[in-house]
């Protein structure tokens, strides 16, 4: 990833924490070294998101992580901070159905 890239990234998501390591893919690298860029996403307490905008159902996108799927996570979609109007998350929110129909943000 680029310099740019990642300075742009890290200011996309400031609430993110970034894992980086390089990959055994490229000629340059040594070899056992894996590909993984990651980010920590903190689970919003659901008693205080009550009223928070929830987008549409055309808004979502299916789970594809294996590890979300596992976990019961069905859908997913971004909510600007401009919609959510919340301190819980200024900077926005990723917003996920679950399987057992509930709403779950996460900054």
């Amino acid at each position: 990833l680029p310099d740019n890239h990642l300075r742009q990234l890290t200011h996309m998501l400031p609430l993110a924490t970034l894992a980086l390591t390089f990959s055994s893919a490229t000629p340059s690298c040594e070899a056992g070294h894996d590909v993984v860029y990651a980010f920590s996403l903190t689970d919003l307490d659901q008693a205080k998101t009550d009223g928070l905008h929830i987008p549409a159902d055309e808004c979502f996108s299916p789970i594809t992580l294996h590890a979300l799927k596992a976990s019961g996570h069905l859908e997913y979609t971004w909510v600007p901070w401009s919609l959510l109007k919340s301190d819980l998350a200024p900077h926005g929110a990723f917003v996920y159905k679950l399987e057992d129909g509930s709403i779950l943000y996460k900054a």
